[in-house]
């Protein structure tokens, strides 16, 4: 070993042994802020976090503790936030929740977070997370003018051609939005933009699109609302919901969706006769499933066999093939 060696190897020694020295009082300094932790605690996030943890009752929220949630869920990160999240989804299943959920500005508060142009993981789960507390609260018609300033972000979540769980989260917002006259007129001019979504072809997302739809038909305005609509592609959309292709479940929710649309038609007639005679421009729904009912007719009648083992389905097959038989003697 050479001179210069030595030198550079005692160099290194003298600086580790430096090191160590330094460490060893730096790994000493824990011992004397323990006793300085002894003085008053100030406040934090994880302390009101930890109390307010320690605080919840998922069947009996109390005003107090939503209060100290919405003003950490404006504060906090993804991961805790997600959390606090959490803590609402479960106290939205008891309705006697609701208006503290309501009155303490959690429901806005969240609604404010959703983010519908967003592709980060973290940001969709919180999406769904906020989605599913929304659903719960949309039974209640007394949500529903809170609800009503997010209904953008609530359809551009909804409205994609692929399966996300919060699309369809967003869609079952919807469908319990449509539950109610006050929903139904709420979502009265959406009738056109629900019927653009239809081209969807994911089972999940089709379903839940049905559902909405299901439960807008059932309203009298609604309804005539969406046999006015354009039906330019509807039997298309008919034909691959009535097809061997999709699961029952989507068959069934199509079904029930004609039932109560040519009910309509056949308890309003002289409505219905009157438009098919004029000369309209665009071919309404009405229009349409008047036109193609044996074609209708001729794709139920594929799915009776499929439907045996389903009373349900069965029977609104059966309650759909008598409305294409009746229609028939109403001339278009």
């Amino acid at each position: 070993m050479n001179k210069s060696s030595v030198l550079l190897v005692s160099s290194v020694f003298a600086v580790s042994a430096c090191t160590l020295f330094y460490l060893s009082k730096l790994l000493r300094k824990p011992h004397v802020k323990k006793d300085i932790q002894k003085t008053a605690p100030h406040s934090t996030i994880g302390d009101t976090y930890l109390k307010t943890v320690n605080e919840f009752d998922k069947e009996n929220l109390s005003i107090e503790f939503a209060n100290c949630i919405c003003s950490m869920v404006k504060v906090s990160d993804y991961d805790t936030r997600q959390q606090l999240i959490m803590y609402l989804h479960q106290a939205s299943s008891f309705c006697h929740n609701f208006s503290v959920i309501r009155d303490s500005k959690c429901l806005e508060t969240l609604l404010s977070l959703l983010d519908s142009s967003t592709s980060m993981a973290p940001a969709c789960r919180q999406n769904l997370s906020i989605l599913q507390v929304t659903t719960n609260l949309a039974c209640d018609q007394r949500s529903l003018p809170i609800i009503m300033d997010y209904l953008d972000d609530i359809f551009s979540i909804a409205d994609t051609r692929e399966y996300s769980d919060q699309a369809c989260a967003a869609l079952q917002v919807l469908a319990n939005i449509a539950l109610t006259p006050t929903g139904c007129n709420l979502l009265i001019n959406d009738c056109g933009r629900l019927y653009k979504m239809l081209g969807v072809r994911e089972p999940y997302l089709l379903r839940n699109l049905l559902a909405v739809l299901v439960n807008l038909s059932c309203d009298v305005n609604c309804c005539d609302k969406l046999l006015s609509q354009n039906g330019e592609d509807f039997v298309r959309i008919l034909e691959y919901s009535l097809s061997l292709d999709v699961p029952l479940l989507i068959s069934m929710k199509m079904t029930t969706f004609l039932n109560n649309l040519y009910s309509r038609i056949m308890k309003d007639q002289e409505r219905y006769w009157n438009e098919s005679e004029s000369a309209v421009i665009t071919k309404t729904v009405a229009i349409s499933l008047k036109e193609n009912r044996d074609l209708i007719q001729s794709w139920a009648q594929c799915l009776l066999p499929f439907s045996e083992d389903s009373n349900e389905f069965n029977a609104h097959l059966q309650k759909l093939l008598s409305f294409l038989t009746d229609i028939k003697t109403f001339n278009v």
